[in-house]
C-alpha cells in the first residue's frame, strides 16, 4: 500500500478477510480493502465494502475508524457524482465531528452545488454561532462561510442578510485566506443586493470598484450594465447612456446579451441607441412637475429591461 501497489494490497486484504474473518484486525482490513478499491477506480466495489462496514462500526469505541469510513464514503459519493448523497454523508459526519472545519466548509460547497440556499444559510449560521472566534481560528472557513451565506441569501431574495454576510470580511482577509477569486464576485453581488434594496448609490459604487479593479473579469459586462441602470435610477442619464454605449461595443456572447437586454424584438434598442437615454432625461426634466400618471408614461419609454437574476 505504501508503494502504491493498490492491486497487490487489495489481494492481500481480501485474502486476510477470507482466512481470518474473526480477527481483531478485520474492521481495519475491510476499510483498507475499500480504500484500495477506491484508488483502483472500482467505485461501486469500494462503496459496497465501506457502506456495510459503516453499519458494523457504530460502537463508540471504534469512533476514529467510523470517521475514516465516513470520509471515504463522502469521497466516493463525490466521485460518483452524487452531490445529494455526499451532502447527506457530510451532515452525518459533521454531527460526529463538529470541530472538523474542513468538513463543515465542504458541506457548504456541496449545498451550493445543489442550490440549497436555505440549507446554506442554516449551516453557515450554525457554524458562525458555534465558533464565535471562527475568524481567528480558521480565516478560510470564516470567509467562505460568509461568502456562500451571502450568495444564498441573494438566492432567497433576502438582500439585507446578504449584505450583512458579504460585508463580514474584507478583500484583504479574502486574499489572506487564499480566496482572492471571490473578491470581484463579492463586489458584484454586493452591488446587486444594494440595487435590489433600493440603494442605487451604494450599488453603483460597488460595481464601479469591480470595473476599476478587474476590467477583464467575467462579470465585467454585468457590472457595466448595472452601473448604467443605477446611474439612470440616480438621474445621471448621460452617465447611464455612456455605460450602455460602452456595453454595446463590447464583444459579449449572444447568451449574455440576451440575458441582459432580452431578444432583438424587446428592448435591445436601448443598447444600439444610447442617446435615447439623454432624450429621456430631457423629457423627464420638463415633466417633473406633472402628475404621477405622466411620470409613469415616461418610465415606460425609458425602461431598460432588467433580466439579471439573483
Amino acid at each position: 500500500l505504501l508503494q502504491s501497489d493498490f492491486a497487490g494490497a487489495a489481494r492481500i486484504y481480501q485474502g486476510l478477510l477470507q482466512r481470518y474473518p474473526d480477527s481483531p484486525l478485520t474492521a481495519e482490513a475491510r476499510y483498507l480493502l475499500a480504500y484500495t478499491r477506491y484508488r483502483l477506480g472500482d467505485l461501486n466495489g469500494a462503496y459496497e465494502v465501506a457502506a456495510k462496514l459503516l453499519g458494523d462500526v457504530a460502537a463508540e469505541e471504534r469512533r476514529s475508524l467510523r470517521l475514516e469510513v465516513y470520509k471515504l464514503l463522502i469521497a466516493l459519493e463525490k466521485k460518483r457524482g452524487n452531490s445529494q448523497a455526499a451532502a447527506a454523508r457530510l451532515r452525518e459526519y459533521a454531527e460526529l465531528a463538529p470541530a472538523d472545519l474542513r468538513a463543515r466548509t465542504d458541506l457548504l460547497k456541496q449545498l451550493f452545488r445543489l442550490r440549497d440556499y436555505t440549507g446554506i444559510a442554516g449551516e453557515a449560521g450554525r457554524l458562525l454561532q458555534e465558533f464565535p472566534d471562527l475568524r481567528e481560528r480558521d480565516l478560510y472557513a470564516y470567509v467562505l462561510a460568509q461568502y456562500l451565506r451571502g450568495l444564498a441569501e441573494i438566492g432567497r431574495k433576502r438582500y439585507r442578510n446578504a449584505l450583512e454576510a458579504l460585508g463580514g470580511y474584507t478583500a484583504e482577509q479574502a486574499e489572506t485566506a487564499g480566496l482572492t477569486a471571490i473578491v470581484p464576485y463579492t463586489l458584484y453581488y454586493q452591488g446587486w443586493a444594494y440595487y435590489r434594496s433600493g440603494e442605487n448609490g451604494a450599488s453603483r459604487e460597488r460595481v464601479l470598484r469591480l470595473m476599476e479593479s478587474a476590467p477583464s473579469h467575467a462579470l465585467f459586462p454585468q457590472a457595466v450594465y448595472l452601473a448604467g441602470w443605477t446611474s439612470f435610477a440616480l438621474g445621471d442619464y448621460r452617465g447611464a447612456a455612456a455605460y450602455f454605449a460602452r456595453l454595446a461595443k463590447m464583444n459579449v456572447g449572444q447568451k449574455l446579451r440576451a440575458a441582459l437586454f432580452g431578444s432583438r424584438g424587446e428592448r435591445s434598442i436601448l443598447v444600439r441607441d444610447s442617446n435615447r437615454l439623454v432624450a429621456c432625461s430631457r423629457r423627464r426634466r420638463k415633466l417633473t412637475a406633472r402628475p404621477r400618471a405622466v411620470s409613469a408614461s415616461i418610465s415606460s419609454i425609458c425602461w431598460p429591461i432588467v433580466r439579471v437574476t439573483g
